[in-house]
């Protein structure tokens, strides 16, 4: 990894005028006359903003933004001008003048001589203020920093606005350069003040803001939790790869990390959430996207992060403490109460942000329960770290404004984490919001990136639910189906992934070439066949997390292997597909996972009674897949699941068309050839050879296992075991593993299964 030689501190630290992040500034409209600059005095300026006649564009948009930021503070119309003098009219320069960026006036020249690089100026030279970078980039990002301190901060008379003068007496700031990856160790994050969730929320939440800005400032925030961040980064950073000619700024204590990041928590300010409602935290984290306030759980505490905020002069700009009752009507709304406070905070974010939200993604993700002693969902948990309760996701959710929500689907009961709710109020406001999910994208598919949370909530793990895991899943895919819905299932473990919000920049190629085998073999009548489905990579954190150490593995390439990878994950991780198509063995074969290019039950895609009231979504659903599979030159689907619902014609139409090489099921041992398409159920045990052995003792020549997680080497221990233990039992047959290519192929030369041709 690159490393800055020098510590470079961001553009956002005066070295003198703010020495600590624990500083505050003057209250400069306390300050004497002679103190300050009178920047506008009675709505009115006598100052005028002066940019170079040939300014970029960045000079350009930073000067508008000063006289916008001015203008709406104080009722003034101060005025926004060029630099150029007509020959012979030098005497009209104004006496007053904002300059902003390379102009020709001496205050900027003699800036620009003192500046150098990896910085820019502010300062005050007479009746003059000075802003400058070293590039028009710097220049804007010193304006902003100028708003944010000296303008947004200002709480003197309506129509008065005051600086103070002392601006020249230290003026250089210094900046991290354009075109650097800023890196932070998670763990030094979780020690930055208060809890360890609560700061991981905070900073995590500042890094979609931070990271969504990118295209503009050059610079993104990472943070590494464990070895697989630092091989991504790496990865990304490799001779011709996106990121190669970045540097790396690596933060190494929590000083430097305050100071780096502490202006532009106090430019977005917070979103108090309320510990007492927890589902007001992820109602905060849309604010958060929409808003940019910062997510901050409401704790007065001394210690607390909440206080540590307020102490720094952080404000707090919206408050949700003590805001949903349960009862009455639902504030700022004329919707009547759900009789839930936790439904309340979700359907109150519903009617007042979900239009400003994303419409392509939505986010299931645990609420803030887990991160507060004393409720049911902290008490007794198995962990309650910022990774168990997902809080690292929210960095990609913020960025792309998605609305967030933790609810059980489970209409039996009430849920664990609300108990005294109505029976069915969470799942009657999580069709709610999938509803008007539907309804702002009803011709396409809406990614839900999360799962239902069994290992904290609502199932019998931990005995907080009367449902099983398994059978809770099930019921919430084929819900979301229904609503077009398709699950990218970030589930435990691990349940929750850092950096989205920086993978995602990383381009992927517009297509990959797959492998295919160059030779089918010769069905054999005394020949009983096996493949293995590996599976399930319908999680972008499952997939970040075993490629590095499975591509590396010795057994590697060893045999055919049937890699079930969701395409839809490539908007998460797009350098996973990247690397792994680039370093692909010939023997691997990537074919999409659950269902498709995501998680969904097939079978909730058909209008029926009792399944799905909404029009049939076939093709929407055939639609949505073609770009992914198209890029990724994928024709197999691996593992059409479709929880507890029957298979239908319908169903098998559908994949024919959709991935016409052959497709793996949840459908038991059914063998099913339609249209020339294999469908082949997937129900052996391959927990021992022994138990193998007996999945392939029936009426068909052909068996297919789901194996999940494992590596290289474990796949090829077990393949060998197989074909080693069933083939010394000497019944008749050889027993011969192979991959899913040839594993469809041999089917059909076979004529077995169930042949349907329509």
């Amino acid at each position: 990894m690159k490393r800055l030689t020098t510590l470079i501190v961001l553009l956002l630290i005066l070295v003198s005028v703010i020495s600590s992040c624990n500083d505050d500034l003057p209250d400069v409209a306390k300050l004497p006359d002679e103190e300050v600059i009178k920047l506008v005095s009675g709505g009115i300026s006598d100052y005028v903003i002066t940019r170079g006649d040939t300014a970029e564009q960045n000079e350009i948009d930073a000067a508008i933004l000063l006289r916008n930021a001015i203008n709406d503070l104080t009722g003034s119309d101060i005025v926004l001008a060029t630099d150029w003098v007509k020959r012979g009219n030098e005497a009209s320069i104004p006496t007053k003048e904002i300059l902003v960026g390379v102009t020709t006036r001496e205050e900027s020249i003699a800036a620009e001589a003192e500046l150098g690089e990896q910085g820019y100026i502010i300062r005050a030279v007479g009746e003059k203020i000075v802003i400058l970078g070293d590039s028009a980039l710097g220049t804007y990002r010193a304006v902003e920093y100028f708003i944010n301190t000296h303008i947004n901060t200002y709480k003197g008379e309506v129509g008065d606005m005051r600086i103070i003068r002392a601006l020249d007496q230290s003026s250089t700031y210094d900046l991290v350069i354009p075109h650097t990856i800023i890196n932070v160790p998670s763990e030094l994050i979780g020690r930055a003040g208060g809890t360890e969730q609560d700061a991981i929320r905070l900073f995590t939440c500042l890094q979609g803001l931070f990271n969504r800005n990118f295209p503009v400032t050059d610079i993104l925030f990472h943070q590494t939790i464990d070895a697989n961040d630092t091989f991504w980064l790496n990865y990304m950073m490799e001779d011709g790869n996106y990121f190669s000619s970045y540097e790396v700024l690596n933060i190494d204590n929590t000083d430097v990390l305050w100071d780096l990041f502490l202006p532009y928590i106090r430019q977005y300010g917070m979103v108090a959430w309320d510990p007492a409602v927890p589902s007001t935290a992820n109602v905060a984290a849309t604010i958060c996207g929409v808003d940019g306030y910062l997510p901050v759980k409401y704790d007065t505490s001394p210690n607390s992060l909440y206080s540590t905020l307020i102490s720094l002069g952080v404000e707090e700009k919206m408050s949700l403490v003590g805001k949903f009752t349960g009862s009455g009507t639902i504030p700022d709304t004329n919707i009547p109460s759900s009789g839930s406070t936790k439904c309340d905070a979700y359907l109150w974010a519903l009617e007042l942000y979900m239009d400003k939200c994303s419409n392509e993604i939505l986010g299931y993700i645990l609420d803030g329960a887990g991160t507060v002693p004393g409720t049911t969902t902290y008490e007794g948990a198995e962990a309650t770290n910022a990774f168990y309760n997902q809080i690292y996701n929210f960095d990609y959710f913020v960025m792309n404004r998605v609305f967030c929500f933790d609810l059980t689907s489970n209409a039996k009961e009430a849920p664990f984490d609300d108990p005294t709710q109505p029976v069915g109020t969470d799942y009657q406001t999580l069709c709610t919001i999938l509803q008007t999910a539907y309804d702002r994208n009803p011709d396409n598919f809406t990614q839900v990136v999360g799962f239902p949370p069994w290992w904290m909530k609502y199932t019998e793990h931990l005995g907080r639910g009367n449902i099983g895991a398994v059978a809770l899943e099930w019921q919430f895919a084929q819900l979301a189906t229904t609503y077009n819905c398709a699950m990218e299932a970030d589930c435990a473990h691990p349940c929750c992934m850092t950096n989205a919000s920086l993978y995602c920049y990383y381009p992927l190629e517009d297509s990959y070439e797959n492998n295919y085998p160059s030779e089918m073999p010769t069905y054999e009548k005394k020949t009983r066949y096996f493949t293995v489905y590996i599976g399930d990579y319908d999680a972008s954190a499952w997939l970040k997390s075993v490629v590095p150490s499975f591509w590396k593995d010795p057994a590697h390439g060893t045999y055919a292997m049937g890699w079930g990878f969701n395409p839809n994950l490539s908007n998460r991780i797009p350098m996973v597909f990247d690397y792994v198509y680039k370093n692909k063995a010939d023997l691997d074969y990537f074919i999409a996972g659950d269902s498709g290019a995501g998680y969904v039950n097939p079978s909730a895609l058909i209008q029926k009674k009792g399944v799905r009231e909404l029009p049939t979504a076939t093709q929407t659903w055939i639609n949505y897949n073609k770009p992914y599979l198209e890029r990724f030159n994928m024709d197999v689907t691996g593992f059409i699941l479709n929880g507890a619902l029957p298979f239908n014609t319908d169903v098998y139409d559908l994949y024919s068309k959709m991935t016409p090489a052959g497709n793996f099921s949840n459908n038991g041992t059914r063998m099913v050839v339609y249209n020339g398409t294999v469908i082949s159920g997937m129900d052996g045990d391959g927990s021992s050879p022994e138990s193998a052995y007996r999945s392939m003792q029936s009426h068909i020549s052909f068996t297919a296992f789901r194996i999940v997680r494992n590596s290289p080497t474990q796949m090829s221990e077990f393949i060998k075991a197989v074909e080693e233990y069933a083939n010394a039992q000497n019944d008749g047959y050889t027993y011969k593993y192979v991959g899913p290519y040839e594993y469809f192929d041999l089917v059909l030369q076979s004529g077995e299964g169930r042949i349907i041709n329509e």
